[in-house]
């Protein structure tokens, strides 16, 4: 039953993936391969399945026989006994009803053997779930009445299954205040980000927030402080109001419009068929990338977060979406503590600091003419970018003053 339950799943969820991935299945012509590959998994689950069948029927067959030649002994003891003039045949009659209701309730029981099994295998792996380590760190019940948004990483360390992903990270980030993580893709910027959220904790160092540690603050609080935009932003199946009230359900509808307009989405809203209550599809299937970056603006103009993380917001998306899509985030970042992390240069030239990752560590950090001018890991990052052609960089700028509210600890 167990081997059978495993086949189930794994079967179960190939035909989901296969579903959900059937235009990447068909632009690379796999329709042969994964066709194979989910008849092997049929196979298996088939083979599993004539097994488990084939044992429940046999022990059955076993315990019937054992049932019926019980009744037969009964009678045949009985009756000689009987005979004898031992008992009665009444006392026999009794005795042969009396194993009958023994029997009846016995064969009833193996009859649902499959069942019971089947739940206990599933109950098996409920508690495999729950005896799993907690994922999320505990974390503490300060509430958090008002927030300014002053975040700070001290002396920061954290692995992956004893892997080093973060080195020593040391920063602070003021209210109103913009910082940019660039490098290249596993330096450590997205568990930056997951630190700051609350997904994981601190292996070494801390994090504070306006000078309290992340572990003491009521996680609930810190997160309804923080607003995200990633580069594939999740809808859920709904409309396009129902997923900018995501930002706060108890909203008006002048709220919700508000917010639309903030985030240069209100115009193609009030374009689609039924305004802000058309369908947005499975995962906003029926809006365009930039459609949904900009929805996914609109709900975080909505939450009005102290904190703003925009992780590679818009290195998906055309020129046009892009050039909207940015005036929007430009806004949402005003006078808000502000994270980003990008790829994409250019979106950073502006930030008041930007910090330069490289395997978990942060090897250099200023404005984009400070780090330009010191020829290191940023300028060529930005070589690659902007002169993969052989173009020399352009003229760099005088370095700016550093800013003093925002400050790197090395």
């Amino acid at each position: 039953m167990k081997r059978w339950r495993g086949h189930y799943e794994d079967f179960s969820s190939s035909v989901q993936e296969v579903l959900g991935s059937i235009k990447l299945i068909r632009v690379f012509t796999a329709e042969d391969y994964e066709s194979k590959r989910l008849h092997g998994k049929i196979t298996s689950l088939s083979d599993a399945g004539v097994e488990m069948v084939t044992f429940g029927q046999f022990f059955a067959l076993i315990m019937e026989f054992i049932i019926n030649f019980g009744n037969i002994l009964v009678i045949i003891v009985g009756g000689f006994l009987a005979m004898k003039g031992i008992i009665t045949i009444g006392e026999m009659v009794a005795f042969y009803s009396a194993t009958g209701l023994l029997f009846n309730p016995l064969n009833r029981i193996l009859n649902s053997f499959d069942s019971i099994y089947a739940g206990f295998v599933s109950l098996d792996n409920v508690f495999e779930i729950v005896d799993l380590d907690e994922v999320e760190p505990q974390t503490g019940k300060m509430p958090i009445n008002t927030l300014k948004g002053e975040i700070e990483f001290r002396n920061v360390y954290f692995a992956y299954h004893k892997q080093e992903v973060l080195h020593n990270i040391s920063l602070k980030n003021y209210p109103g205040k913009c910082i940019a993580l660039a490098g290249k893709s596993g330096a450590g910027k997205t568990t930056f980000v997951n630190l700051l959220l609350g997904f994981y904790k601190t292996d070494r160092g801390e994090i504070l927030v306006d000078g309290k540690n992340i572990g003491s603050l009521n996680l609930k609080d810190l997160r309804s402080n923080i607003g995200v935009v990633a580069q594939d932003n999740i809808l859920l199946s709904g409309t396009i109001k129902s997923n900018i009230l995501y930002g706060n359900l108890n909203a008006t509808d002048e709220q919700v419009t508000g917010a639309a307009k903030r985030a240069n989405a209100h115009e193609f809203i009030i374009k689609t068929p039924y305004g802000y209550d058309s369908e947005v599809g499975e995962k906003g299937v029926k809006l365009s990338g930039g459609q949904k970056q900009r929805i996914a603006i609109a709900r975080a103009f909505l939450k009005n977060p102290k904190i703003i993380v925009l992780d590679e917001a818009t290195s998906a998306l055309d020129s046009e979406s892009e050039r909207k899509v940015q005036e929007a985030l430009e806004e949402l970042s005003r006078n808000r503590t502000t994270f980003i992390i990008a790829h994409r240069l250019s979106t950073i030239f502006n930030a008041d600091e930007i910090l330069v990752f490289r395997d978990g560590t942060i090897v250099e950090h200023g404005t984009h003419n400070q780090l330009l001018s010191m020829k290191g890991e940023y300028y060529n990052l930005y070589g690659q970018q902007f002169n993969q052609y052989g173009s020399m960089l352009a003229e760099l700028a005088e370095p700016a003053e550093p800013d003093e509210q925002v400050l790197v600890k090395n």
